[in-house]
């Protein structure tokens, strides 16, 4: 095997990066490579990806974010923003809020208010079921439209403001 053959098979399966809950990013494989601008973007990315899983998805993910008295730590939006303040910090320092409104037009807790009220309206099928199944047709294409709308401003944010900055105390 070449010299260089073992880099090149771990940068295929090392994941980009590890994350531990005092805000430090170890960057792995070819992400060790990565400018500071492509580390951010990926981070950006992920959060958004994860948001949408979350509004998609009816189990909790794991979080691994220490501020607990942050209101968007109980929506679990933020689950995959590798990039949290450590538990030095306030959580009003942590940025995700912030890529969050500007990817989704409106607050993680309101986002999450909105599809908990649809859930609510799935459970809850009774003899005005017409009126529901119109209901809850208009709350998926809102999160869909969302999640669409996070996909599609995320390279215009990028450009805007140069990706999302991780918290970082330097």
């Amino acid at each position: 095997m070449r010299g260089d053959a073992a880099s090149t098979l771990g940068d295929k399966f090392l994941p980009p990066a590890l994350t531990f809950s005092g805000g430090e990013v170890l960057w792995l494989g070819a992400a060790k490579r990565w400018d500071t601008e492509m580390r951010q973007f990926f981070l950006s990315v992920a959060a958004v990806a994860g948001a949408c899983e979350r509004l998609l998805s009816q189990v909790r993910p794991y979080q691994f974010c220490v501020q607990l008295a942050c209101p968007v730590y109980e929506t679990a939006l933020c689950h995959s923003w590798y990039s949290p303040p450590p538990p030095s910090q306030d959580h009003a320092s942590c940025r995700f809020p912030e890529l969050f409104m500007t990817m989704f037009g409106a607050s993680p807790t309101s986002v999450m208010e909105t599809r908990m009220r649809a859930r609510i309206m799935d459970a809850n099928v009774t003899s005005e079921a017409a009126m529901l199944a119109a209901d809850r047709l208009a709350s998926g294409r809102r999160l869909r439209g969302l999640a669409g709308r996070a996909a599609a401003g995320l390279a215009g944010y990028v450009t805007r403001r140069g990706a999302a900055r991780p918290n970082d105390p330097s």
